[in-house]
């Protein structure tokens, strides 16, 4: 039930993807740091061997999300290995972002899981379409989610950039793990190409989706309005 509920909010999250998107992260040319799968291994337990060969578990063409009512999402800082900070945080609305809210800023390199990079998400922080966004400080640009924003004044036209890559996690369905990468494509905008590496590692973030437990409290409350309900159904018949 919970796995039918994470489609339903991704297939409403998906956008046709653009010609010049990129999906399968290079391995880490860095040899002090690890590749997108080693990462994944380390966190889940799993096996992979390469990132084209964690590629089954990619989530194709996520760009969008929105929280159902009723649901908690936990975001934390998995991993980072990149030379600049970058801000993490979400957008709204989706498309035309008008209000950036940050969420953190991470400052350690390597495994930063438990480290106090998190924040947490419902309805009433956001209540409607939204995006993710990454912003490395000095770098002059805003990475998104979603690809069609991150285009370039002074990019080839229709030459959109892509960013994050989404994976899902086979032994629990409900957390997605983002990868993500901070320097343009090359031949983008004020880019050489020699310092790009496309391997995903500058920022990744673990999104855990949990259904909020009403406060003792709350369903007290519940019950009261329940059983007044029932009692002027009886009045009333």
């Amino acid at each position: 039930m919970r796995y039918a509920t994470i489609l339903g909010i991704l297939g409403m999250a998906l956008i046709s993807a653009p010609a010049m998107a990129i999906y399968i992260p290079n391995e880490t040319p860095h040899a002090a740091e690890l590749s997108v799968w080693q990462v994944y291994n380390n966190l889940y337990g799993t096996v992979y061997t390469s990132n084209a060969n964690l590629d089954v578990m990619r989530v194709v063409d996520l760009q969008t999300f929105l929280i159902p009512i009723g649901e908690s999402w936990l975001i934390e800082a998995q991993a980072r290995y990149a030379s600049i900070v970058s801000e993490f945080g979400y957008y709204t609305p989706a498309g035309a972002p008008v209000n950036y809210n940050p969420l953190f800023s991470v400052t350690q390199i390597g495994d930063v899981s438990g480290l106090g990079y998190d924040a947490t998400l419902t309805t009433l922080d956001v209540n409607q379409l939204f995006g993710f966004y990454l912003d490395p400080a000095g770098r002059g640009a805003i990475w998104h989610s979603e690809q069609a924003l991150n285009w370039q004044i002074g990019e080839v036209p229709g030459w959109i950039e892509d960013h994050m890559v989404a994976y899902t996690v086979a032994a629990d369905p409900n957390v997605l793990l983002l990868a993500w990468e901070d320097l343009p494509l090359p031949g983008g905008y004020n880019n050489p190409s020699s310092s790009y590496d496309a391997d995903y590692n500058d920022l990744i973030v673990e999104l855990r989706f949990e259904q909020i437990v009403p406060e003792p409290a709350t369903m007290v409350l519940i019950a009261l309005g329940i059983a007044g309900l029932a009692v002027r159904r009886f009045v009333l018949v």
